[in-house]
């Protein structure tokens, strides 16, 4: 049986928190614009990287991490203050 929540999405999010797909082609890390590349692991195969992206905004990780789990995004839009992301 394959897993359902096996699906990646980059993110970008520039200094001032917006977030957007990241660009074709990117990878997780430091973005030249001074914002970050976030890859936001284990969504399930529903889940758009739109719906991602929307859910990203105001997203900050702590430094050097640039990689969180969708159910700690999604956490964090219900409610949680960071979603487990910052420890």
């Amino acid at each position: 049986m394959t897993s359902t929540l096996n699906i990646s999405h980059l993110v970008s999010i520039d200094r001032v928190g917006n977030a957007s797909i990241a660009e074709t082609g990117s990878v997780a890390g430091p973005a030249t614009n001074g914002g970050t590349i976030c890859e936001i692991r284990n969504c399930s195969a529903n889940v758009s990287a739109e719906d991602v992206a929307a859910l990203a905004r105001g997203l900050v990780l702590p430094s050097g991490v640039h990689a969180v789990d969708y159910d700690r995004l999604a956490a964090r839009q219900s409610g949680s203050c960071c979603g487990g992301c910052c420890g």
